[in-house]
């Protein structure tokens, strides 16, 4: 199996494993809308795959500071994969593929797969411990971007006026 190979096997098993879960893919992401939380299981070249969670919130303040409201009319996938996303919190890491990509195959690779989204199943399966997990940090956030625009009045808010006002500047 050459590399190329291995990759599109790659993509295609993680869409489809994915998909029974109820997940959509969108480049290196599959991701997943529940409860106005935002999971993704992102995976680009690491020999791990990540879960990750962020309130739907996020991103729509996030566009509202910066004055970016064509942001939220795009596809759900930017918030996972644009450039002017917020981050998100990392929940869990699944091993994938450690070693060389030239040791696996196909059978090989989706048994990772399967194996990666059982475990994120098992851990993850209602998703509530996944929003436990980034619900403090994201409250913060937002508490901290609503205080700056009560600050600042109807002045336009600067993402460098935020970051120095975050760390006391």
């Amino acid at each position: 199996m050459t590399s190329k190979e291995f990759e599109k096997a790659d993509d295609s098993t993680r869409k489809a494993i994915g998909k029974e879960y109820g997940f959509k893919r969108c480049s290196y992401i599959s991701y997943k809308i529940v409860g106005g939380y935002f999971f993704t299981l992102n995976h680009l070249c690491a020999p791990d795959a990540f879960l990750e969670v962020k309130p739907m919130y996020a991103d729509d303040l996030w566009w509202d500071i910066f004055q970016c409201p064509d942001n939220k009319k795009a596809p759900k996938s930017l918030r996972g994969n644009g450039a002017f996303s917020v981050s998100s919190e990392k929940v869990a890491t699944y091993p994938v593929f450690p070693g060389s990509w030239k040791q696996y195959t196909e059978e090989m690779i989706e048994s990772v797969w399967r194996d990666v989204w059982r475990r994120r199943d098992a851990a993850f399966g209602n998703m509530e411990a996944g929003i436990r997990a980034c619900s403090g940090v994201y409250f913060k956030i937002r508490d901290f971007c609503r205080e700056m625009g009560r600050r600042e009045g109807r002045r336009r808010i600067t993402r460098r006026r935020i970051c120095f006002r975050a760390h006391g500047l």
